[in-house]
Parts: C-alpha cells; sequence; structure tokens
C-alpha cells in the first residue's frame, strides 16, 4: 500500500483512541508505535538487504496495521482485550476480548493477497446472461480488440454444458494463455455468476488459506471459543480471495451423484472432504471471517461463516444434546450475535 493510503487510516485509528482510555486503549497504541518502527516509506525506499526481507517487512507493518484498526473496533463495541495471550501449545492468541460476561480468542491472519482483477466489460458480462445458476472463475489477459467477441460462442458452450471444476483454456498463436473459464459450482438465483481472476492460480490462494487456518488452529485457545480472521487493508477483499477462503473452509464443491439433486436441479453438488471443518477436523473451530481495516459498507467492515450453520457435521452437534448442552447453545448464539456487531451480517456460502 503506497504511502498516502496508510497516512488516513494512521490517523482514523488515532484519533479514535482519543475517546478511549485504559489497557486496552494502551495496546492499540503499542501497535501503532510498532508500525512507525517499520513506516511504509522506509520499507518502500528499500534500505532492507533483500526484496524479500522488504516485502515481509512490509507485511507485518501491514497486518498491525489491521490489528490496530480491529482494536479500534472493538473499544468503539465496549469492548476489553489484551494482546499476545500465550497459549497452551507455547504460540500466542492475538486478541482475547472480553464483552459483557463472554471471552472471545481472535486469531488475526492476512489474507493471502491477489493481483487486482480488472473489472469485465459490459461484452464480457453478456455470459452472465446464461439461465445456469453457478460461479465461473474467468482470467484473463489484455487482447486485440475483436478477439473477444470471436471467443464468445465457444465460451457460451462451454458454460452451459460443463461440469463442476471443468476448465478450458484459450491460447493465442504463440501458445500464451489468454482467457480461462472454471466451473467453480452452483450459486444462488437464475444466472450464472462470473468470477475475475487477478492472476496466478486460483488452488494456489486455496492451499494457501488452509495453511494459514492450521497455523492459526494451532493458537487456539481451548476454554474459550476462537475466531479466526483474515485482515486486508482492501475496502472488501475481492470474490476470489472470498472465494478460496470459503473452499479452505468447507471443501471444493463437487458433483454428488449418491444424492438426490434439490427440486428443480439436475445434479446435486456438495463439498468434498478437503475442508479445514470437514465431518469433525479441527472440532474446536466454530467461526471463520474477514475483516477490511478501510471498509466503507454501511453493513460492517467484514464477514463471517459460521460452521454449525454451514456444514452437516456442525448443525448435528448443535442438535445432539450429548454434545452441547444449554450453556453452550447459548454462547453460540451469543457469540453470533457478537460477531454480527463486529464485522456484519454472515457471509452466505457458495451454493447455500
Amino acid at each position: 500500500m503506497p504511502d498516502a493510503e496508510w497516512s488516513p487510516l494512521v490517523r482514523r485509528v488515532r484519533e479514535g483512541l482519543a475517546g478511549h482510555a485504559g489497557r486496552s486503549a494502551a495496546a492499540v497504541s503499542s501497535l501503532l508505535a510498532a508500525l512507525d518502527r517499520t513506516a511504509p516509506g522506509r520499507i518502500r525506499t528499500g534500505d532492507a538487504a533483500a526484496a524479500g526481507s522488504i516485502r515481509a517487512e512490509r507485511q507485518r507493518a501491514a497486518i498491525r496495521l489491521v490489528e490496530a484498526a480491529l482494536g479500534l473496533r472493538l473499544l468503539e463495541l465496549g469492548c476489553e482485550f489484551r494482546l499476545e495471550v500465550p497459549g497452551p501449545q507455547g504460540r500466542r492468541c492475538d486478541f482475547l476480548a472480553q464483552r459483557g460476561r463472554r471471552t472471545l480468542a481472535i486469531h488475526v491472519k492476512q489474507m493471502p493477497a491477489s493481483v487486482p482483477p480488472r473489472p469485465f466489460s459490459g461484452e464480457e458480462r453478456s455470459l452472465e446472461s446464461i439461465a445456469r445458476p453457478v460461479a465461473v472463475a474467468v482470467r484473463r489477459q489484455a487482447m486485440p480488440k475483436g478477439t473477444w467477441a470471436g471467443l464468445v460462442p465457444e465460451l457460451r458452450r462451454f458454460l452451459e454444458l460443463a461440469s463442476v471444476g471443468e476448465e478450458q483454456r484459450h491460447l493465442d498463436a504463440d501458445g500464451r494463455e489468454v482467457v480461462s473459464a472454471r466451473i467453480l459450482g452452483p450459486v444462488p438465483g437464475e444466472h450464472l455468476r462470473l468470477i475475475s481472476i487477478g492472476g496466478g492460480e486460483l488452488d494456489a490462494r486455496v492451499t494457501r488459506c488452509r495453511r494459514l487456518l492450521r497455523r492459526a488452529h494451532g493458537q487456539f485457545l481451548p476454554e474459550h471459543p476462537n475466531l479466526i480472521l483474515f485482515g486486508t487493508l482492501a475496502a472488501r477483499p475481492p470474490a476470489e480471495s472470498l472465494y478460496a477462503l470459503e473452499t479452505a473452509l468447507l471443501g471444493t464443491q463437487v458433483e454428488r451423484w449418491d444424492r438426490y439433486p434439490r427440486q428443480g436441479a439436475r445434479i446435486a453438488h456438495g463439498r468434498a472432504d478437503d475442508g479445514f471443518w470437514h465431518g469433525r477436523r479441527h472440532e474446536q473451530s466454530a467461526f471463520a471471517g474477514w475483516f477490511s481495516a478501510t471498509a466503507t459498507d454501511a453493513e460492517g467492515p467484514g464477514g463471517w461463516w459460521d460452521r454449525a450453520v454451514l456444514t452437516e457435521s456442525g448443525s448435528r452437534s448443535l442438535d445432539d444434546e450429548g454434545a452441547r448442552d444449554q450453556t453452550d447453545q447459548d454462547e453460540h448464539e451469543e457469540v453470533r450475535a457478537w460477531l454480527a456487531a463486529l464485522l456484519g451480517p454472515p457471509q452466505r456460502a457458495l451454493g447455500m
């Protein structure tokens, strides 16, 4: 993020802190002080020995800024919190926050970066008239005028008939990819939805999200509910990043031939067993979400996923009297209310 884009956010957090006092406000001030020691201008000018060191230090500064904005958001909700709380495995929880009688352990990870995707043109958006409610990841390069129009008939045939997971690639005369389209899975509605991919492989971002989820799980405090939160300095993560995180949590969307389709659908869909929340895997993890330090959305600065709502195993555990007593269910509902206040409405998963 260029210097001109850091300064307004730092100033906003500092101004917001002026109305707060106490240990929690001092903790946010300490994050800003750490940020000052890795000033973006110094990092960008390249006084570090290698490009990799510059990127790493810049990422550390970015996550500190996200954490400072999150700390201010917690203060505004009347929360008290501590930073870097030791866990049983020797790793530290980023925030241990308290609101009323409820305590929440928050583990902040940086949303995997991606090349900003190009917006779709009206001509490209014409594919969304296809009456098939699936999400399609589209990666494309700059093309000579008129090239896209020549590809549309073949792309349309592919998008109308291809199965979930199938991909079509179009190459130029030199063998370089100019367009790729991949069927991700069903979405609500009646028509196809395009997701622009900025560059690189979507699968690599899913893998990166899975790795960060496992790392956060190693920081859990077992005596408290835990939230894994992916932070970003973008006003809103691109759709591809949200898809990657959702897929890492719930599993890859697949066609299921062992189930009956929903009413009105030709094929049943489900999730593969590669999800972080698959079955009884990582059972203590119930919530994950994302937070934007620069959000302007009136609904809130983020979104969140509730395992109990989005997975069969989570739903069963809520309904099983042997697994959860009334106190556990009350805690779950209180955390949901807290997350709605902190981040905004819950995410609606693709195909749900």
